[in-house]
């Protein structure tokens, strides 16, 4: 039920990206990110701002695994 729960908050911020910041461009939701390391993985939306920064939105339903998220996309390779 969970995983339900943030399908229907990703495809709801796909269509209210300003929700976030105005001026947000969706590019994609469940965009795959290729990692030549190995770890590959799906970013839940991928955006652009009005200065044409990409912008990651992942929706966690937990702080566990949102730390998790966060702690594996930043490590130090």
């Amino acid at each position: 039920m969970a995983k339900q729960w943030e399908h229907l908050i990703r495809d709801w911020l796909v269509d209210n990206p300003d929700f976030i910041e105005n001026g947000l461009q969706v590019i994609e939701e469940e965009h795959y990110l290729l990692d030549p390391i190995g770890s590959n993985g799906f970013i839940d939306i991928l955006c652009k701002d009005i200065y044409n920064n990409f912008v990651i939105i992942e929706i966690k339903r937990s702080d566990p695994a949102a730390r998790q998220a966060f702690k594996r996309s930043f490590q130090i390779r």
